[in-house]
């Protein structure tokens, strides 16, 4: 099968089922809702029918029987219950899991079938209590009729005199009405024998089927079927199920077309060409001779222009709203709350903020870090909750909003808080810190030490947490995108965790600055203003030098002691940048030039301190990017 159409599937698919797993949620919470639980069933059934469409049986199968439990629960057949809502989510579970096969092979390769015969036995509860007799019968009218309505009409009446029809697909008016394509289903109820033997003397029917079980029609069928036939129509269908159909209607027509797909691995692949398209025009102007840039002046400036628009839209293309990821998160808080025993109200705020699809792709899993984190331990036992005067129900919050080039996501929580007591304990147990040190830092600062690599209050280690890698994950997924992570809190009302990401990735604004005879970059974003060390005011308290700024007193970082290189000057000039919500100033000893350049992953060495990337200018130079946040780290 083309992977074309296998990758268009599979998208669908994983939209559909985030879709499915948050309308599940409401309806867990109100499952009185006939609207979410209509809309939830018109899903099920595009999700079978598409992945019968495609030839994934399996992946049809447990989504038919999902379908079927859903349906049961629609038609008021059964109640919900915990024990029908798990079987459900395990179903979404298990087609996500077939999806993800569908996408590492194209295959399909797990069985879903114990899950299935587990669905089939709870809803062969319901049919014990139902009346025997019950089946369903498909009717295929003769093609060549040139009245299927009347002949569609005069099957049902003949019908009639021998069974009961319990209900239709499309509806008997429908049908009666000729609104159908080459079959139509009816449920049953009488003897299976005797309609078997009417069928297959009626002049007016081509085919019939009959199915063991009654399975009310759904509306998305009716609505499918009942549309009337169009040359303009576009069907993914099977006959002898109904699938659902897609009509591209004559007000379509006149209309062009307004977006299309485009792949991942070709949207890459033209960021990567722009990237070289940038690095050769850094490298035409440092090596053009003086005469010549003269002479061409205009024409390069005109150059520069469309290289950089063409630059901003690659970007924009690749800007992605956050909804893909946080999306798929109030599953993940529900079943870790029920697991636990607590109760949990989670809030998203600013899904529509737009990130890099690389940086998107990374943060999923810090996400549901900081997000296990919060409900285990954070966040109280209702009992715990309710003597400490807060409601039973704990609140955990997700927050995106936008900071000049950088998004910042907030997951926060209103449980205990962090012990601070309890912190220094365990650094100092693991010989992370000393006594000496503990005593000399900060609430926040110490806040941050759980941060550190194999970090762990917990005194038990469970399946949901207590092996201090979940903060690995977190600290060492934003610091490979350039970004930064803290951790605020206070004793008895909670914990927030703070990421700050770029909006986007590769191409970057740089100042380009001297340390002895290394140059270095220093994203030119993060930049406030850049003073000479003889305008300022520079005191000494602590042992570290301090910048009068502005009413306040920022520290200052003596690069060259930092990065331990050699100079003469010892930095006669200072860049004061922003680092999260702090202000520092960086002692360099001169400061070059500003320049565009193509920003590279550290790789294997993304934990060096003090460095977030590299870049090579048009010459071949390497040039190393400074990092900020952790520059402040190996400062102290």
């Amino acid at each position: 099968m083309d992977s074309e159409y296998i990758e268009v599937f599979v998208e669908e698919c994983k939209s559909l089922l985030t879709d499915l797993n948050n309308l599940l949620l409401e309806l867990e919470n109100n499952p009185d809702d006939v609207e979410t639980m209509t809309s939830i069933f018109r899903i099920a059934h595009t999700l079978k029918g598409n992945s019968a469409a495609m030839g994934y049986e399996s992946l049809s199968s447990i989504a038919h029987a999902v379908e079927d439990l859903l349906d049961s629960l629609r038609q008021g057949k059964k109640k919900m219950n915990n024990e029908i809502m798990n079987l459900i989510f395990e179903g979404v579970d298990m087609i996500g899991l077939l999806l993800e096969e569908v996408i590492e092979s194209g295959q399909t390769g797990s069985n879903p079938e114990e899950l299935i015969s587990k669905i089939r036995s709870n809803l062969e509860e319901e049919k014990e209590v139902e009346n025997e007799g019950g089946f369903t019968v498909q009717v295929k009218v003769n093609p060549d009729s040139q009245m299927k309505g009347i002949d569609a009409m005069l099957i049902l009446k003949k019908i009639e005199n021998i069974a009961e029809i319990l209900s239709s697909s499309p509806s008997g008016e429908e049908i009666s009405d000729g609104k159908f394509r080459d079959w139509f289903e009816l449920n049953l109820k009488g003897s299976l024998e005797k309609i078997s033997d009417l069928l297959g003397n009626l002049p007016q029917v081509n085919d019939f089927r009959f199915g063991k079980k009654k399975d009310p029609p759904s509306e998305q069928i009716e609505e499918a079927v009942s549309l009337t036939e169009a040359d303009d129509e576009k069907v993914i269908e099977d006959n002898s199920a109904g699938y659902e159909k897609t009509r591209l209607g004559d007000k379509f027509r006149s209309e062009n077309i307004q977006s299309i797909r485009i792949s991942i691995h070709k949207l890459d692949e033209l960021m990567n060409l722009v990237e070289e398209l940038v690095v050769r025009k850094l490298k035409l102007e440092n090596t053009l001779p003086q005469e010549v840039k003269k002479g061409i002046g205009s024409e390069f400036s005109t150059f520069d222009r469309i290289i950089s628009r063409l630059q901003d839209t690659v970007m924009d293309l690749r800007l992605i709203p956050l909804k893909h990821v946080v999306d798929r998160l109030p599953r993940v808080v529900r079943d870790l709350s029920k697991s636990l025993g607590k109760e949990v109200n989670f809030v998203i705020e600013g899904k529509d903020v737009t990130v890099d699809r690389t940086v998107l792709d990374k943060i999923q899993d810090p996400l549901i870090h900081m997000i296990r984190n919060a409900i285990d331990h954070g966040i109280e036992m209702p009992d715990e909750r309710e003597k400490a005067g807060k409601s039973r129900t704990g609140n955990l919050t997700l927050k995106a909003m936008k900071l000049k080039d950088h998004v910042v996501i907030e997951v926060s929580d209103d449980g205990k808080g962090l012990d601070v007591d309890k912190i220094k304990e365990k650094a100092i147990e693991r010989n992370l810190i000393t006594e000496e040190r503990a005593e000399e830092l900060s609430d926040e600062e110490i806040y941050n030490l759980i941060l550190m690599p194999g970090f762990s209050t917990a005194d038990t280690v469970t399946d949901v947490s207590g092996r201090g890698v979940g903060t690995d994950i977190i600290v060492n997924t934003v610091k490979s995108l350039g970004g930064s992570v803290e951790v605020k809190s206070e004793k008895g009302n909670g914990t927030a965790f703070r990421l700050r990401l770029p909006l986007s990735m590769a191409i970057s604004q740089i100042l380009l600055i001297r340390v002895g005879t290394e140059k270095y970059g220093i994203p030119l974003k993060e930049i406030i203003e850049v003073k000479p060390r003889s305008k300022c005011e520079i005191r000494r308290a602590g042992g570290v030098d301090r910048l009068v700024f502005r009413d306040s007193i920022i520290p200052v970082i003596h690069l060259n002691r930092v990065l331990e290189i050699d100079s003469n000057v010892d930095g006669k000039m200072l860049v004061i940048v922003t680092s999260l919500d702090d202000r520092v100033a960086l002692a360099c000893d001169y400061v070059l030039e500003q320049k565009e350049v193509v920003v590279k992953s550290l790789g294997m060495l993304k934990s060096v301190k003090g460095i977030s990337g590299i870049s090579i200018l048009g010459e071949g130079e390497v040039i190393p990017i400074l990092d900020i946040n952790t520059l402040q780290e190996v400062n102290k």
